[in-house]
């Protein structure tokens, strides 16, 4: 058994991985996102969506870089 804190899940289906420490989607995030969509997980279909990014979001990672937490982006 861990003693360490551990953050709630971000969605009910994922799973707390002892070996990298953090939680992880039931299925892997996609690797082939087209320029300017990003990963958002679907809980209903317990899968990945590629969506296009707003113009805000592409600005905002043009300005400031990936923040932590953000899911992963392309532009």
């Amino acid at each position: 058994e861990l003693d360490i804190f551990v953050h709630p899940a971000p969605y009910p289906s994922w799973e707390y991985s002892t070996l990298i420490h953090d939680w992880e989607a039931p299925i892997a995030k996609p690797t082939d996102i087209p320029d300017g969509h990003k990963c958002v997980w679907n809980e209903d279909t317990k899968q990945w969506d590629v969506v296009q990014m707003t113009q805000q979001e592409i600005d905002e990672l043009v300005a400031h870089g990936p923040q932590v937490g953000w899911p992963e982006y392309h532009h």
